[in-house]
């Protein structure tokens, strides 16, 4: 009688255990780096936080990777999020860092992320019609020159960037007030939040 012994690969074995477990014990097994930003994870943090420990596949699943621990690393919520089903290399180390820090400020700072994003909008605003003024300006002296002979493909052209800016300048309003609603309801959050405390 022959008994046989195979050494089976841990790398192959499927993921088995709840995901609590298996987080705790892909920390350890990565000394408590995420594998995309190569910064710390805290395994105390938890939930929706952008910092908490999350399982992430080399290859997706939906390319066809499998759930066992040889595809499986240890990484942050929103360096995750950032990878989506892509490739892990789409992204530098640098980038998926910006990204955490990026959310991570969205988090902890809600009213000042607001406060930057109706900015950036009121920027884009300007800009636009800034831009605006120029073509139109251009479209009164096209018409002016050429009186009835005037050169009608280039003063379609004028007329579809002026919709174009049109439509950009209105998303951009439309953004602003999104986010000025926004920043209106978490106002009596703040202040509920003050009295709990």
């Amino acid at each position: 009688m022959e008994i046989r012994f195979e050494m089976v690969s841990r790398a192959k074995i499927p993921l088995m255990k709840t995901r609590r477990t298996a987080v705790t014990d892909l920390y350890y097994r990565d000394k408590g780096i995420c594998w995309l930003c190569q910064g710390l994870v805290d395994l105390e943090v938890r939930g929706l936080d952008p910092r908490s420990p999350e399982i992430d596949h080399v290859i997706p699943i939906s390319a066809g990777g499998l759930d066992v621990w040889g595809n499986v690393n240890l990484s942050h919520r929103a360096c995750n999020i950032l990878k989506s089903d892509g490739a892990a290399d789409q992204f530098a180390p640098s980038e998926y860092r910006a990204n955490l820090e990026r959310m991570v400020f969205r988090n902890t700072h809600p009213d000042l992320w607001l406060h930057m994003l109706i900015c950036r909008r009121e920027t884009e605003l300007k800009d636009v019609n800034r831009e605006l003024r120029g073509i139109r300006r251009e479209q009164k002296g096209l018409k002016d020159t050429a009186g009835r002979r005037a050169d009608k493909p280039r003063l379609r052209s004028f007329q579809d960037q002026i919709d174009g800016l049109n439509l950009r300048a209105s998303h951009a309003r439309a953004y602003i007030r999104m986010h000025r609603q926004d920043l209106e309801t978490l106002k009596p959050m703040r202040q509920l939040c003050q009295l709990g405390k």
